[in-house]
């Protein structure tokens, strides 16, 4: 969950159509608006051209008065990324949007980033960290930045960032998120010993196997993912390179 960024924010500042030009977004928006792409582009090279400009534009952003709500943003767009250029999980989204898009006469359902369907209440809420009173549209509060949904772990429903279980398959948030955090520490220890053995290719497969809940407090997993096998990557490289001097 995204903590309190900037209490002094206009209680209007929309990110996504300040930023992005997109409005009335009643979660984030899909991956391909999010792009500025045309739905289901499957050019491979419009598809990073377009992640690339939106992510150069982005980061503008970092050093004004909203520096966490941009880092959210912008691991948004390399999520997209990343699910666009997966040819797998490309079309497993795909289809899901499809079936979103069908099923709302063109007009997305709020859903989980998972693609699963989320019921949300229409009305108001009220922000746990300001105390502001959001619509139940917002993804984010209108007040502060802080998140207000977050998708359940286990089913992908989205629920109030401050509930314990979740209202469709009823597991408990907390407990969930915590066995996510866990199981991916595992993982990234695993990997770190079988680099030290040199074994840098079954670090690299295991890490590859690893998916990350989309989930905000486990973000910062996501983006030491990619560093970690850059990283492996690299040692390669040195190695060959060493290989070949010798």
């Amino acid at each position: 969950m995204i903590a309190p960024m900037d209490t002094a924010a206009p209680p209007t500042f929309d990110p996504y159509h300040k930023w992005l030009g997109i409005r009335d977004f009643r979660s984030a928006p899909n991956h391909y608006r999010l792009l500025g792409l045309e739905l289901f582009e499957n050019d491979e090279d419009v598809i990073r051209e377009a992640a690339s400009r939106q992510t150069v534009h982005l980061k503008n952003y970092r050093a004004g008065p909203h520096k966490k709500l941009c880092e959210q943003i912008l691991e948004e767009l390399a999520h997209a990324k990343e699910t666009l250029l997966d040819e797998a999980k490309k079309t497993s989204y795909d289809r899901t949007l499809r079936t979103q898009l069908g099923s709302r006469g063109g007009e997305g359902s709020r859903r989980g980033e998972r693609g699963v369907a989320a019921t949300i209440p229409t009305g108001t809420i009220e922000c746990p960290g300001c105390g502001v009173e959001n619509s139940t549209a917002r993804q984010f509060c209108s007040g502060c930045g802080l998140r207000l949904w977050e998708p359940c772990i286990q089913c992908g429903e989205l629920n109030l960032a401050t509930e314990k279980h979740c209202g469709s398959c009823g597991g408990n948030l907390a407990q969930q998120l915590e066995q996510a955090r866990e199981s991916l520490k595992a993982k990234f220890s695993q990997a770190a010993e079988l680099r030290e053995d040199y074994r840098h290719a079954e670090a690299i497969d295991l890490l590859h196997a690893v998916e990350v809940p989309d989930h905000s407090a486990l973000a910062k997993y996501r983006g030491r993912l990619t560093d970690t096998l850059a990283k492996l990557q690299e040692d390669i490289s040195r190695a060959e390179t060493l290989r070949e001097d010798a």
